[in-house]
């Protein structure tokens, strides 16, 4: 089996703009497509499309979305793209998870992002914790809801919606817990969505309750 995360048992060192820091571990992204970004100075990366560098002390922007002659921040300056490369293959990608002031990093000489947003306190909860968590398959879906367990007519539910605009960019997401234990049993997640049809969504979430409820003698 492949280990997801692997603990910096070791205290490691990463280089960032504040000299080099600690970080919890390194954590395997999955199997994903691979291109490379050549910059000035013989500068070069190869990572997925949706990996994030910054192009300022506080812009990211994702690889893919880098045009020729945009410039990006590096330990030797500010450098200019010079060519990008489909590489036509997959790989398994790892990242660094929870690299100490500020959660960026220099790979290949260019500022990088940390792992998305595995930070204790942003999330309440330990990074190193979140990234040992398994995903489970839904045991049916309601169109793009993912459900996880069977409505239960004597149980309560809470339904949060975090917006987004739909514009495809941060995802917009809903999640269903079940009160008091504040076990999830569904959830939504897309990032085309536009907010009035996200409104929709969640009505659609809410009456499945209801109704579900009902059926079962709620």
């Amino acid at each position: 089996m492949m280990q997801t995360f692997k603990p910096n048992t070791k205290k490691l060192k990463v280089l960032t703009p504040d000299g080099f820091q600690p970080f919890s571990g390194v954590s395997m992204r999955g199997v994903k497509p691979i291109i490379k970004l050549t910059f000035e100075k013989d500068v070069w990366v190869e990572c997925t499309p949706e990996h994030k560098f910054y192009i300022s002390e506080t812009e990211q922007k994702l690889a893919s979305d880098f045009a020729i002659g945009d410039t990006i921040l590096s330990s030797d300056g500010d450098l200019k793209l010079i060519s990008t490369e489909d590489l036509g293959r997959i790989e398994p990608v790892y990242d660094l998870i929870e690299v100490a002031n500020g959660h960026r990093f220099y790979a290949n000489s260019l500022l990088s992002s940390n792992c998305e947003f595995l930070i204790d306190d942003e999330t309440l909860i330990n990074s190193v914790k979140l990234a040992e968590l398994k995903g489970i398959d839904p045991i049916f879906t309601m169109g793009q809801t993912r459900w996880y367990k069977e409505i239960d007519p004597r149980s309560t539910y809470l339904v949060s919606l975090d917006p987004s605009l739909g514009t495809g960019g941060d995802f917009a997401a809903m999640q269903v817990f079940e009160m008091p234990s504040m076990e999830q049993v569904g959830e939504w997640r897309h990032n085309t969505t536009p907010v009035q049809t996200q409104i929709r969504h969640l009505r659609d979430i809410l009456m499945y309750i209801h109704d579900r409820g009902i059926e079962k003698g709620g």
